[in-house]
């Protein structure tokens, strides 16, 4: 059970001031964490972390607060969550015959009597 204490805007408020993340969802503006963002994606934490050291431009932008604490916006988190979404599909079906790795010996053998 979460200790509730006051309102906010006539929304109930957690202990620690934060509203839940159902609730932050609805706020485009608003900061997640790294955990957070972690549950939303699917990614775990250290992917989250690995991506932004990275400095990708193709991963979810962040905000850095007081030069150390990287947050998340809801909106960027979510535009990130719809491309990803927009590029898996059809893409997978032009490489429907391929295998990762490297070639069998059949394979070479093939290519080399061709």
């Amino acid at each position: 059970m979460v200790n509730e204490i006051g309102t906010t805007q006539g929304k109930r408020v957690r202990k620690g001031g934060a509203l839940p993340l159902a609730e932050r969802l609805k706020i485009p503006s608003a900061l997640l964490d790294e955990a957070e963002v972690s549950a939303l994606t699917g990614y775990s934490l250290s992917t989250i972390r690995q991506e932004r050291l990275r400095k990708s431009s193709e991963f979810i932008p962040f905000v850095r607060i007081n030069g150390w604490t990287c947050r998340y916006r809801v909106r960027d988190v979510m535009a990130w969550l719809e491309a990803q979404t927009a590029i898996g599909g059809d893409d997978k079906t032009q490489y429907a015959g391929a295998r990762r790795g490297r070639p069998s010996k059949r394979e070479l053998a093939a290519k080399g009597a061709a």
